[in-house]
């Protein structure tokens, strides 16, 4: 019929580790209005535990966490086979952690951010579920 809703597109499912709530919250509120479905943990062996139990969209990772780095977070991921985007956030990359975060294929933000740059970067990441004019947010 042609009145009837069109179903949604199912939500892109994002696994965000970052111990910092002042960070964490607002990107995690940010992405949901943009329509990812946000998976937060604060410590990198609860984030591994979830990785190892459910498929995910992207993963977004600190540097510095409680427990398991990000970049041990990262390498987990590629060594069970997992081709899944992966951004690493920090403040405290040196040339030596970018480096390891890159030879895992990740992508390396730097703190302070704009929350816009990790939607486009996932936009641009998980691309099928984003057409290139899907609306961009407000700044």
């Amino acid at each position: 019929m042609p009145n009837e809703p069109q179903p949604r597109p199912p939500r892109r499912v994002v696994l965000l580790a970052e111990d910092e709530p002042t960070i964490a919250i607002p990107l995690s509120d940010e992405l949901e209005e943009h329509g990812f479905a946000v998976v937060h943990e604060a410590d990198g062996d609860a984030a591994l535990d979830r990785l190892r139990r459910r498929r995910f969209d992207a993963l977004i990772t600190d540097l510095r966490l409680p427990g398991r780095s990000g970049l041990e977070l990262l390498a987990d991921a590629r060594a069970r086979r997992l081709e899944l985007p992966l951004l690493l956030i920090t403040a405290y990359a040196d040339a030596s952690s970018e480096r390891a975060a890159v030879a895992q294929r990740a992508q390396v933000l730097r703190k302070p951010f704009d929350n816009v740059e990790v939607i486009d970067w996932l936009r641009g990441s998980i691309s099928p579920a984003f057409p290139a004019d899907a609306p961009r947010p407000a700044i």
